[in-house]
């Protein structure tokens, strides 16, 4: 008989614990999403191997809480949809990304204050520009070519505002190329630089260009190396 009570007592105490955590007094989250469309001014050089991705930061932070790939549309442009962001306000960016990590901003978004779901105004977007590839390549050259660093290596300043003057169609120190001819990725000594291609110099920082910044560099060279 002691057995049963027992019993009893024990699936009495169940039955009231899983009463007490199943109420309704839990908080429900709600959830929005986030739309937009991207028009790339230079579909052309959009490279499938590259990450561009339009990502939901904490204001002020550079890595995103949450993000998505870019995707490319029949026309060009690109498209993306992110889910599942909770009411607050936000810096949204399209950023390219390594491992989904953010190495470089592209476009900022203005704050955005989300409480519903939301479509962004289109926005446009080059792939391809000369203020690219300063931030994405030429800011990492400083150490060698850069206005602090004493001697500037083969008298080539890389800085913001000194290289371009410095490239784009200025004469080789160790080459009887352009340094970068406007069109012409095969006569632009600076290309033979970054591929380690027919030197009599060593270029150690050159082993460290990922292949994605020699495309860029490569496709800006094509586009007739603008001061864009």
């Amino acid at each position: 008989m002691k057995k049963i009570i027992c019993l009893s007592t024990l699936i009495s105490l169940i039955f009231i614990t899983l009463s007490c955590s199943g109420g309704g007094d839990d908080e429900v989250v709600e959830m929005f999403t986030v739309t937009g469309t991207v028009n790339f001014t230079d579909p052309a050089y959009w490279s499938d191997q590259e990450d561009i991705r339009f990502g939901v930061f904490k204001i002020g932070e550079s890595q995103a809480l949450s993000s998505v790939k870019i995707i490319k549309t029949a026309t060009g442009k690109g498209s993306f949809t992110l889910k599942n962001i909770t009411k607050g306000t936000y810096d949204f960016k399209i950023y390219l990304a390594k491992n989904q990590l953010n190495i470089l901003n592209l476009i900022p978004y203005a704050t955005q204050s989300i409480s519903k779901n939301s479509v962004l105004d289109e926005i446009n977007m080059t792939l391809v520009s000369y203020d690219r590839v300063q931030k994405q390549v030429f800011n990492s050259c400083m150490l060698c070519h850069g206005a602090s660093s004493g001697e500037i290596a083969a008298n080539l300043n890389l800085t913001k505002n000194e290289s371009y003057s410095n490239l784009v169609g200025v004469s080789s120190k160790n080459s009887s190329l352009l340094r970068v001819k406007p069109f012409s990725v095969t006569e632009s000594f600076m290309i033979n630089v970054l591929q380690m291609k027919g030197l009599n110099f060593d270029h150690p920082a050159s082993v460290n260009v990922s292949e994605g910044s020699l495309k860029l560099i490569e496709n800006w060279i094509q586009k007739g190396a603008l001061n864009d």
